[in-house]
């Protein structure tokens, strides 16, 4: 867990997405979390996501 914690301290945000749902809702929570970083006017903002297992 460190690693993913010295990202978060250099301004990386970590979306993390739970492995045991069903795929359709995995892809959809992807495409919510890229689509509110589009709306979001603050740029060089990074995401990364994580499938949780």
């Amino acid at each position: 867990m460190t690693w993913f914690r010295r990202m978060e301290r250099e301004g990386v945000e970590i979306h993390w997405i739970e492995g045991m749902l069903a795929m359709e809702e995995k892809v959809r929570k992807a495409l919510e979390y890229y689509q509110s970083d589009q709306d979001n006017t603050t740029s060089g903002k990074y995401f990364i996501f994580i499938i949780s297992l």
